[in-house]
Order: C-alpha cells, then structure tokens, then sequence
C-alpha cells in the first residue's frame, strides 16, 4: 500500500510515529558519532601499549582492538606461551603454530559448503566469490621468504557465525575447523590446543 492509497487516520498514524521516534533516532545518532569520535581516545593508548603493536607494528585502526586477530592473540600470549607467531608482513599475523599445528584465524568472512565438489569454499569478504578453501589458503605466506612453515596439519580458527546454518554442523565434523560460538569458547578452545 502507497502512501497516497491510505486513509487519513493512517496518515495521521504515520505522522504522530515519525514525530515520537524522531528524538530516538537522532539519539542514536549522536551516540554513534560520540562513541566513533571518543572511543579511539582510549582506544588508541590501550592499542599503542599492547604486545599486539610491539610484536607487528601494525597501524591503528578504529576500534582494532575489537578484531579477531587482536582478540587471539591477546588470549594466546596470556594461556599459551609455547605458540609461536610469524614475523610482521603482509598478511603473516593471520596465523600461529601450536607444535606442528599451523592455525589460521581471521581471514575469511565467509565459509560455504558446496555440495556439488564436496569441498568448502571460503571468501575472504562479502564482496568476494567464494573459492575452494585449499586454494583460498595457497595464497596466505607462511613465512617472509614464501616458505611453509614445518607443520604436519593445518586448520582453520573460526567463529560459528561465519557458516551459514546448515553448513554448521558439518562444519564441526571436518577437523580442518576449529569452531567457537564466543569469547568464553575461544578462551575453552585456545587451551585444548
């Protein structure tokens, strides 16, 4: 139904709702602007003292410290000192080793299962066409001078939000995943490493 087909009352309605949720919405914009604005004025210290920017010198973003890879890393230097991570670079900070395990995380977007190949797909954005996950993975580096680290397995560190539904469960089947729901998981899922 148009604007123009409804009746008075519902025009009225739709006015008097415009003129109520009105401060609403402006008050959830400012709020947005505030939070963008300030929230780098305690982020940016925060970030500037962390062994994340000591170990790979990465620039400040907005809100950096809220991304998985800062997030894994953090609860990987407190629980885990025997990880290793690679040397700063292009890309090289999207992965550890665990012993002979070499562990992605915050790479992809998405993960998609297609059954006609039997094969995971992943996109590295939304943007992105998902391509199978073996080749996706072929162009992360392990190491500076483009030699694979000595690791026997290679798996994947991923939040469960990153599957579609009905993909999930198989998700959690393949031994190439290791899948978290949240914070407290991934803390669970970093110490059975």
């Amino acid at each position: 139904m148009h604007f123009k087909d409804m009746k008075w009352y519902m025009k009225a309605l739709m006015g008097v709702l415009v003129i109520l949720l009105s401060p609403v919405l402006l008050l959830a914009i400012i709020a947005t602007l505030v939070s963008a604005i300030v929230s780098p004025w305690f982020e940016m210290p925060y970030y500037a003292r962390s062994a994340y920017y000591r170990t790979f010198g990465e620039k400040y973003s907005w809100f950096i410290t809220s991304t998985p890879r800062f997030r894994v890393f953090r609860r990987l230097r407190k629980r885990r000192p025997d990880v290793a991570f690679p040397p700063a670079g292009t890309d090289r900070f999207h992965c550890f080793t665990c012993g002979t395990t070499l562990i992605y995380f915050g790479i992809f977007d998405r993960f998609v299962y297609d059954t006609e190949k039997g094969e995971w797909c992943a996109a590295a954005s939304e943007n992105d066409e998902p391509r199978e996950l073996s080749e996706a993975l072929a162009e992360y580096p392990h190491k500076p001078d483009g030699e694979k680290y000595p690791t026997t397995d290679v798996k994947i560190l991923a939040c469960a939000e990153l599957f579609y539904e009905e993909n999930l469960y198989r998700a959690y089947d393949d031994p190439r995943f290791i899948i978290y729901k949240n914070s407290k998981d991934l803390k669970k899922k970093l110490l059975e490493l």
